[in-house]
């Protein structure tokens, strides 16, 4: 059996089952609040999520943001693929990378792994088992997915929902977007997003701001006035990826290099969605100091839903 390991629980998130489970019911309820206070709709309208971008930090940060996508998660849903960016392994840009697991490790229980081995046939992939394993900007979404199967999986003879990880560190241009999403699409299946049996999470946090980040473009004098600023930005980037304009944001990465770090996962599920005519929209934007002292060295978190 080939089991890939839980190496943030301690950590990044707690590794006491109890705790750990207390902790996402708490994110799931005030993800809920902060979605109803937001968006005011009716929360039966919900349960249909095709695909979200969410953040990757610790749990503490990045809880809030995840749960909004499992409070939107069909129960029947099979099968969730992570695309991620790779931030302890360098990899090739537009290639997705992929690791081939029989499980993953969680405090909650072991999650079915996804079977990837066709993977490896496709143009625009390659085995990088190592990288996924190490890789933080995948593992933080197991645990809610190892408690979406407790919760919705209650029939034991009900198969459990899979996972399915892949890596992308970089899409360099809009000819090959196109090309990586269509592969992509066609390989998961278009039925298969459509029925929701399978649904995608870009793996992204926002903007890292402050000196720590070498990206200090709206200065460092005002924590509140910085923050303005930067909240303004990440949703404008934010709408450009459910408007689909990819053209604007290749030339405000070329132009600017902005510090969002799964960029390249995000546009890729967006052109996916557009495919199959899902609808997007800003489910929340927080930052970092919302649970910490405010500083001007600061990530922000957008969480996008598709349905």
């Amino acid at each position: 059996m080939n089991i890939r390991k839980a190496r943030f629980a301690g950590s990044w998130y707690s590794g006491d089952p109890m705790a750990l489970r207390a902790e996402i019911d708490e994110f799931l309820e005030t993800s809920a609040e902060t979605y109803r206070s937001l968006h005011r709709k009716n929360e039966e309208k919900q349960k249909n999520a095709a695909a979200a971008v969410l953040p990757h930090a610790g749990l503490y940060f990045s809880g809030r943001g995840i749960a909004h996508f499992f409070n939107n998660l069909d129960s029947e849903t099979e099968r969730i693929i992570i695309i991620a960016p790779s931030h302890y392994a360098a990899l090739s840009p537009d290639l997705f990378s992929f690791g081939n697991f029989d499980s993953f490790d969680t405090p909650l229980g072991e999650i079915p792994g996804s079977p990837a081995e066709s993977l490896a046939s496709l143009e625009y992939t390659a085995p990088q088992q190592r990288a996924v394993e190490m890789e933080h900007a995948v593992e933080m979404f197991l645990p809610f997915i190892a408690h979406f199967n407790v919760l919705n999986k209650k029939n034991l003879n009900k198969r459990k929902t899979t996972v399915l990880p892949l890596l992308i560190s970089q899409v360099t241009g809009r000819e090959i977007l196109e090309k990586l999403s269509s592969a992509l699409l066609e390989w998961i299946g278009i039925d298969s997003l459509n029925n929701k049996k399978t649904a995608v999470i870009a793996s992204s946090d926002f903007t890292h701001y402050g000196e720590r980040f070498q990206y200090t473009p709206f200065g460092m004098a005002s924590v509140k006035e910085v923050e303005k600023h930067v909240d303004t930005y990440d949703r404008g980037i934010a709408e450009r990826i459910i408007e689909h304009k990819y053209d604007e944001i290749f030339t405000e990465l070329s132009l600017n290099r902005p510090t969002i770090c799964g960029i390249a996962p995000a546009l890729i599920t967006a052109k996916m969605m557009e495919s199959i005519g899902a609808a997007g929209e800003i489910a929340d934007c927080y930052t970092s100091n919302r649970y910490i002292e405010p500083d001007t060295n600061f990530v922000s978190y957008c969480s996008i839903l598709w349905r």
